[in-house]
């Protein structure tokens, strides 16, 4: 808790109106694996970087959405213990409830160093995280907890004890987590078949124009990918069930699903999705799923492996950004990966690492694993061992326009 305290500090004036809040938390081997504090209003908390860091994906699915999407992906912190310095928040205000990102992560234990004292708090995120099955300890460093907030606290017990946060809108708190298929009690059905919806989009599709086709992927985050034109381009399921694509320096294109015979009798062929780019209708777009994301796919987008050689093993990344960006801090260097026939069962990985050499790796059949070599010397053996999923605190100097 003391250094959850240390880390609330870094935050300072530039939280208020809201209070300093850190967080840290510790694995079930009593190492810390995730820290995070409240940087300023209007940022996430404490709670939701420290998930970050922990290897946990904790995204909103839109900038108004009242809840946390969480995934886990290969994260279990079911025997973890989380440090906050303040009652975890339990309304929606500018962001959506910590505790409920706590919930779905399956948080093992959480220890509060103070109960928040705001009327729309004021013990209802304890008792939401107790009712979710977690440990609950609270108290832990009050005093010290106290004092960073002197000013905040006095403020808020001035309040009327039916004050509401004056940033909160009306709770329709739902939280997902793909990594272990948890959804909170708050969640709805309408939102559930949504999120399924959208893990159902994601694969390779062909898309097709006037002037031919090429092949694109729907990655999770609403990141749209063409290996043949890269670039930092997005899509989104729109609430009318449309599909936006901002293919960026490509243009924006428009589709709905493809409901009208006339149009597979046109193309030859069924297609998922159709439409036009934006404001010219005549320039048509159809999109056709050839396949769902592959077991090695699936492993190495946005993932974390242990990468050895003879004289020793190093961490690695494997992004899923716009430019498939191999990443090692203790080894930086421009570098990119790409997967060759990846719908077999043990395709081949390829790093270019720049000044460190090529690499060609196979991944195992259940994407725990890959072994290899330099390329072209098979003798100079590499191996890689998946250690788990990237959080959404990936570092920004991988994150760069080519």
């Amino acid at each position: 808790m003391q250094e959850a305290l240390k880390l609330a500090q870094l935050g300072g004036a530039a939280t208020a109106p809201n209070p300093q809040v850190g967080c840290i938390i510790v694995g079930a081997d009593g190492e810390a694996i995730g820290r995070g504090y409240h940087p300023r209003a209007g940022a996430p908390h404490a709670e939701i970087y420290a998930l970050r860091d922990a290897g946990v994906t904790v995204e909103r699915e839109a900038e108004d959405a009242p809840y946390w999407s969480v995934d886990t992906g290969d994260v279990n912190l079911a025997g973890a213990t989380a440090y906050v310095t303040l009652e975890p928040c339990s309304h929606v205000g500018r962001t959506p409830p910590c505790c409920d990102a706590f919930i779905a992560a399956g948080v093992g234990r959480v220890v509060v160093g103070m109960s928040d004292p705001a009327p729309w708090v004021a013990g209802q995120g304890v008792e939401r995280l107790r009712s979710a099955g977690i440990r609950v300890s609270v108290g832990v460093e009050e005093a010290a907890c106290a004092e960073i907030n002197a000013a905040w606290i006095a403020g808020v017990l001035k309040l009327p004890e039916d004050s509401s946060d004056p940033t909160t809108r009306p709770p329709a708190a739902k939280t997902r987590s793909s990594g272990d298929a948890q959804m909170s009690a708050a969640s709805s059905t309408p939102n559930a078949e949504y999120f399924a919806e959208l893990e159902a989009m994601a694969g390779v599709y062909s898309f097709s124009h006037p002037g031919g086709e090429f092949e694109v992927h729907l990655r999770h985050k609403g990141r749209f990918w063409a290996p043949k034109f890269q670039c930092k381009s997005t899509w989104q399921l729109e609430s009318d069930g449309s599909l936006s694509i901002n293919f960026v320096q490509y243009g924006k294109y428009a589709l709905e699903r493809m409901q009208d015979e006339s149009w597979r009798s046109r193309f030859g062929q069924s297609s998922d999705w159709s439409g036009s780019a934006v404001g010219k209708p005549d320039s048509w777009r159809t999109m056709v799923k050839q396949r769902s994301f592959s077991t090695a796919e699936r492993a190495l987008m946005d993932s974390r492996w242990e990468f050895e050689h003879a004289g020793g093993s190093f961490e690695v990344e494997f992004r899923a950004d716009a430019f498939n960006h191999f990443v090692c801090e203790k080894f930086p260097a421009h570098s990119h990966w790409r997967l060759e026939n990846a719908e077999t069962a043990t395709p081949t990985v390829y790093v270019n690492w720049g000044p460190y050499g090529e690499y060609e790796l196979e991944i195992a059949a259940d994407g725990s694993s890959a072994s290899g070599s330099v390329k072209g010397r098979p003798e100079d053996w590499r191996k890689m061992k998946k250690l788990g999923s990237l959080g959404s605190n990936q570092k920004v100097f991988a994150e760069h326009d080519h």
